[in-house]
């Protein structure tokens, strides 16, 4: 059945689903979900034709973008995954989806100064806060910027969520900025306050929810605190 198809189950699916799709967009969509469902068995060069078709049909779709960034990052292509980020930004400007790509592909690459930029980029477009600040603070400090700096992005942070409504701004998002305050602290060298509020941060999260990385990422931030205390 499949012959013909290069033994593809996913080309031949494709080849059946095509005829039936009288909306381009609909196709756009189409051969996304097939890229990604032929990524997921590590076929990335027939992953990104299938996206190359999706942008063909729709230069601003996003997710098709961001998609791509991904796939050639996977493949090593690091020039051509920026080129992706660009080129989705150039076509859609705000898109969240490609400003994420962005970050995260400066951030594979370590280039702080680049996470940095994207950062304020995503902030300014309107990132959600408990995301977007801490990352911009923990750009600053792996930049070497002065302490005051970092926790001025933290505080800056903690005003936006606070100006959320309360259904937006719920406990997780307050403990990601608990979170990055004990590194603060921590790279600061007040290890009694990264001591104190890392506690804090285990308890809230016993109470809260089983999560083992949430659990565990409390119980890590305390046991840096102990030992820089020489109390490990």
């Amino acid at each position: 059945m499949l012959v013909g198809f290069g033994g593809s189950f996913l080309s031949a699916c494709a080849y059946v689903i095509a005829p039936m799709l009288t909306d381009w967009l609909a196709l756009a969509v189409v051969s996304v979900f097939l890229g990604a469902a032929t990524a997921n068995f590590a076929d990335f060069e027939e992953s990104i034709g299938y996206i190359e078709r999706a942008i063909a049909i729709d230069p601003a779709f996003a997710h098709a973008h961001a998609a791509e960034t991904v796939y050639l990052a996977y493949l090593g292509r690091f020039p051509e995954a920026r080129a992706a980020v660009d080129r989705c930004l150039a076509a859609a400007p705000g898109s969240m989806m490609c400003l994420l790509m962005q970050l995260r592909l400066r951030s594979w690459e370590g280039d702080c100064e680049g996470v940095e930029r994207a950062a304020r980029r995503m902030i300014a477009a309107g990132a959600e806060p408990a995301f977007a600040y801490p990352t911009l603070a923990s750009a600053l400090a792996a930049r070497g910027q002065p302490l005051p700096t970092v926790r001025e992005a933290l505080r800056q942070g903690e005003e936006a969520l606070a100006a959320l409504p309360a259904s937006m701004a719920g406990e997780i998002q307050r403990r990601m900025f608990l979170v990055s305050s004990i590194r603060a602290d921590l790279l600061g060298g007040d290890f009694e306050a990264a001591e104190r509020d890392a506690r804090a941060l285990g308890e809230a999260v016993a109470a809260s929810s089983k999560a083992q990385h949430e659990r565990g990422r409390a119980a890590l931030l305390l046991a840096y605190a102990l030992e820089e205390a020489g109390r490990a």
